[in-house]
């Protein structure tokens, strides 16, 4: 079985990163900004949760580009 797939607006902690590796196919945003709009829209296209912190914007636009997100959450 397939794991999931998860796109991180953030690199996140280590301990995180851990956990989500053993069990999800995690893409990580890389560099230290955030991620532009235009970057984030297609990367959720595919992917069955996003993890964001609540620097980013979450909208309607957002919501409807990542319809397949069965999981979506805001990281403090």
């Amino acid at each position: 079985m397939a794991k999931p797939k998860v796109f991180a607006t953030h690199s996140l902690f280590d301990a995180a990163r851990t956990i989500l590796n053993e069990s999800c196919d995690v893409e990580y945003w890389a560099k230290p900004e955030r991620p532009p709009r235009e970057e984030v829209l297609p990367r959720v296209q595919d992917k069955d949760a996003l993890i964001c912190l609540l620097t980013e914007k979450v909208n309607e636009e957002l919501l409807m580009a990542a319809r397949s997100c069965a999981l979506r959450r805001t990281w403090p």
